[in-house]
């Protein structure tokens, strides 16, 4: 879904699109994988956490990366950091810990 060419904009929306018909094809009742399984069992499983962790910081990271493509390209404005931005999205993927 993240590629390194074409528009960042439409490659961001769809991975939120995807995951908004994903959560509406289960009823809203399935969740998150990855957030159910950090939920429930990485209290036991500290390399379980760990592999978990990584996947949402793979996440935040390709999420920053495509949005600084967007800056750079000129369909994003410039006016925030890309970092950041992308923390808060994969902040409001992960379940709390």
């Amino acid at each position: 879904m993240f590629r390194p060419d074409g528009p960042a904009l439409p490659q961001i929306a769809a991975f939120f699109e995807h995951s908004v018909i994903g959560q509406m094809e289960g009823g809203c009742k399935q969740g998150c994988l990855l957030g159910n399984l950090a939920a429930e069992l990485t209290d036991e499983n500290a390399s379980l956490r760990a592999a978990i962790a990584d996947v949402f910081l793979d996440l935040r990271d390709v999420i920053a990366r495509s949005l600084a493509r967007g800056q750079a390209s000129g369909e994003l404005a410039d006016d925030f950091k890309p970092e950041s931005a992308a923390e808060f999205c994969s902040r409001c993927s992960r379940a709390p810990s």
